[in-house]
């Protein structure tokens, strides 16, 4: 595990999170454990690295060159870790090591620094005499470091045949020399701007930009005496003139898509700019990039201009600072507070286009100057317990915020913060909590995997009830509860259910639970067992279905037949059988209980059957010559209509692809082919459109009617494989299942938009979109009960609901056997 500090743009608890987050890999952890509070994550490096069983290293490289102080590094290391930090001479981290863990460093010998300086002229294509390079060997003779050989192999660069090296080769010689040929190019007062605009900026300027700061100073019109003062645009060859003197120093690197210029490192800084930059210098670069930034807000603004105008604050210019943002006479703690930290437009698009940790830097550097601001200290450690969801996505930074301080914004004495989340939650679509699971700032104990919140077994599944969107039913061990969703509550609670593994609703108040092999019907009102159908299910094949509110539909044990049971004796009333040792892999019943599709895997191709329940009849044997349908990948719409499944070809390896039957014909109706495998799949007909995951982390909407595909929604991190629609076929919830991606989004099929997307502190274990798509419920880790997330356009409170009859809300019947 290795990080170069300086090699990319890192604070202290950045480089922590990513050093945590790398470790959970290698040790099997969710990287979403890396994004604790400050001290929690102290703790967690310690114990990750005790906890991997391999040998592991890691490298911190320029250590020293990181602001604030490096007490997250654990004291001490188990016996298969070690820890290598390089430091420079003189940095104060250095006194802090005892001198036994020290390996100093030697001087560069001569033949290697020659090494280093003959390869960079190699790769520029130049070449020195026998002369100049007998001078270049004595100079090198007295090299200390690989910098210094660098540094003489660019001046080498620029030689002709009779110069000579300077006589100053030390690096403070060098980099003079550099600066002299820089300034012999554009001039003297050009250079120290560029230097000043260099480390002003956070990660750096690009082309465009430090063209655009040039053009606005004064020093550009000396060194181009054609422009005339007019305003005209600075000319590309200036700052490339510069760029090429001071090539060493500098390196590009792309942030957030952009290509921006900066210093190699915080040595090489200092080495060009020491006693070359004066205050009033400093403060004019800052000032020509504030005008600069404060001109549109891009992403580049939202990164740069806070930052500029701390360090303006830092160093005592605010009277300049407010004059460039046209708030004169304004201290420049209040102006940075209130014109960007609480600026609810502008953390909203930060956190949209930048990673959290560059506004927590910002916060924390602004409590260096206002220390005694609760508000600001309150919502850094927020946005600190928030950083992994909103790295994931920051649109969720309102619903983040508003569930992690709702219980301390009651208090009332934090009215700037409450204004700040009234104004996030107003601004647009969201999932919020009805209840705080989310860990919230100042709490004491991590409510997470280390330490469970409440008793009993996480909810297993969640069922809709149709006609029905204010309760739910949720199935675990050997429970079965009925939820009222909004209230978060048990309206029934059926104890003592014999292994239950799934269910169907028959009714509002009855449901067909498939208890180990055996189906049961249970009233969830009375809390009562209704009746036992006979027979039992295939262990590992075990599907059912239900033929209207009187019949069930279930694939025998031998799966050779497929039986129709009553619900109300659990008799057998009728068996489907194709033929002699066919064995089938799958059922679908619609939603209207008129028509079943099974899968069968004897044949070959697999062929599809469809058997038309109202008339007890096969109405079409499906296949597709040379082709298989995999049948866990399928589904049938609520009307019976079409049935969608995906299919490959056998001898071909090419992506899986996706076949739409229109049942009332038996005929192909669509057919797509995907640039990747499918993983998940949902059929609408209410929305006229068939949704599937793609194993690239795409969803896709196909439009049931034109063929056509209606939408390609990005977003997910790991492959969507469980989808659920709504009762009108509108809206869709789309999650990863096996938890690499945490997150839950809920889409607009019909916009293609992302309605809200929102990132829990623990794994989701089943999740269900209510079936009028204004609300999500979730069950989590480590938690026994459902909780509600309701979408923006669902925060006023309905009627209160009642569940069957209201005498018997909230009781608990236990249905154990007695022994």
């Amino acid at each position: 595990v290795a990080r170069f500090v300086g090699a990319v743009p890192a604070s202290p608890d950045r480089l922590l999170c990513s050093l945590c987050e790398h470790v959970c890999a290698l040790s099997g952890v969710h990287p979403a454990e890396a994004s604790r509070s400050g001290a929690d994550r102290r703790a967690l490096l310690g114990s990750l690295l005790g906890r991997s069983e391999r040998p592991l290293v890691l490298v911190l490289d320029g250590l020293d060159q990181l602001e604030g102080d490096w007490d997250w590094l654990p004291a001490r290391l188990p016996p298969h870790v070690r820890l290598l930090l390089t430091l420079r001479d003189g940095s104060p981290q250095l006194e802090e090591l005892e001198p036994e863990c020290l390996l100093a460093l030697g001087p560069l010998p001569g033949p290697e620094a020659e090494a280093i300086v003959r390869a960079a002229l190699e790769r520029s294509g130049h070449d020195l005499n026998p002369e100049q390079w007998t001078l270049v060997a004595a100079c090198l003779e007295q090299a200390g470091s690989p910098l210094q050989a660098r540094l003489l192999a660019a001046l080498a660069e620029r030689w002709g045949p009779d110069d000579q090296p300077p006589g100053d080769t030390t690096l403070g010689g060098l980099a003079a020399e550099a600066v002299r040929l820089a300034e012999r190019e554009v001039g003297p007062r050009l250079v120290p701007f560029v230097l000043g605009l260099l480390s002003v900026a956070r990660h750096g300027l690009s082309d465009a930009e430090v063209l655009d700061a040039l053009s606005r100073h004064p020093a550009t019109f000396e060194a181009c005496p054609h422009l005339d003062g007019s305003p005209a645009r600075c000319p590309p060859g200036l700052w490339a003139l510069v760029r090429t003197v001071l090539r060493p120093f500098l390196r590009t690197r792309v942030v957030a898509g952009h290509a921006l210029h900066t210093w190699r490192g915080e040595a090489h800084r200092t080495l060009l700019c020491k006693g070359r930059l004066d205050a009033d210098t400093m403060r004019g670069c800052a000032l020509a990039l504030v005008a600069l930034f404060s001109e549109g807000r891009d992403a580049r603004s939202l990164v740069e201009l806070p930052w500029i105008a701390l360090g303006l604050a830092r160093r005592g210019d605010g009277a300049a600072l407010g004059a460039a943002l046209g708030a004169p006479g304004q201290p420049p703690s209040a102006l940075v507070r209130e014109r960007f930290l609480l600026d609810a437009g502008w953390l909203r698009d930060k956190a949209t286009a930048a990673e959290p940790w560059l506004l927590l830097e910002e916060l924390r550097t602004y409590l260096s100057l206002e220390p005694s601001d609760a508000e600001c200290c309150l919502l850094a450690e927020t946005l600190e317990l928030a950083a992994y969801a909103l790295r994931y996505d920051g649109r969720q930074l309102a619903a983040q915020l508003w569930a992690r301080l709702r219980r301390r914004l009651e208090q009332g004495d934090l009215p700037r913060l409450e204004a700040l989340c009234a104004a996030l939650r107003a601004a647009g679509p969201g999932l919020e909590p009805r209840s705080a699971h989310l860990r919230e700032p100042g709490a004491q104990t991590w409510t997470g995997p280390c330490a469970p919140s409440d008793e009993g077994p996480c909810l297993g599944r969640l069922y809709t009830i149709r006609g029905d969107a204010a309760h739910m039913v949720s199935l675990d061990r050997a429970d079965l509860r009925v939820w009222d969703v909004r209230a978060e509550r048990v309206v029934r609670h059926l104890a003592g259910l014999p292994q239950p593994r799934d269910l169907q609703m028959v009714d509002p108040f009855r449901a067909l639970v498939l208890c180990d092999r055996e189906l049961r019907v249970y009233s969830l009102d009375e809390g009562r067992l209704l009746v036992r159908l006979k027979g039992v299910m295939n262990q590992k094949m075990a599907y059912f279905g239900l033929h209207g509110r009187d019949y069930a539909v279930a694939l025998s044990r031998n799966r050779m037949y497929v039986n129709m049971l009553s619900l109300d004796s659990g008799d057998l009333e009728t068996t489907f059988k194709v033929g002699e040792d066919r064995f089938l892999n799958s059922l679908l019943v619609s939603a209207n209980g008129k028509i079943c599709v099974c899968g069968d895997e004897t044949q070959k191709p697999f062929p599809l059957l469809v058997w038309d329940l109202s008339r007890r009849k096969l109405l079409y044997d499906l296949r597709i010559p040379h082709h298989e349908f995999l049948t866990r990948l399928s589904a049938i719409s609520g009307d019976g209509h079409y049935v969608v499944c995906v299919c490959r070809e056998l001898s071909d390896s090419a992506p899986n692809f996706i076949i739409v039957y229109d049942l009332q014909s038996g005929t192909l109706f669509k057919k797509w082919k995907p640039e990747r495998n499918s993983c998940s799949i949902a059929i609408s007909s209410q929305g006229g459109c068939v949704v599937n995951g793609l194993d690239n982390c795409f969803v896709l909407v196909w439009d049931l009617a034109t063929g056509a595909r209606r939408f390609t929604l990005p977003g997910h991190s790991a492959p969507v494989d469980e989808i659920r629609l709504d009762e009108s076929g509108l809206r869709a919830l789309t999650r990863n299942a096996e938890g690499v991606d945490r997150s839950v989004r809920v889409w607009d099929l019909m916009k293609g938009e992302c309605l809200a997307v929102f990132t829990p502190d623990l794994a989701v274990t089943c999740c269900e979109l209510s079936l009028d798509g204004r609300a999500v419920a979730m069950g989590l880790e480590r938690h026994s009960r459902l909780f509600c997330h309701l979408l923006t356009d669902a925060r006023d409170e309905p009627p209160e609901a009642v569940y069957g009859n209201a005498a018997l809300c909230g009781q608990r019947f236990d249905l154990a056997p007695e022994a």
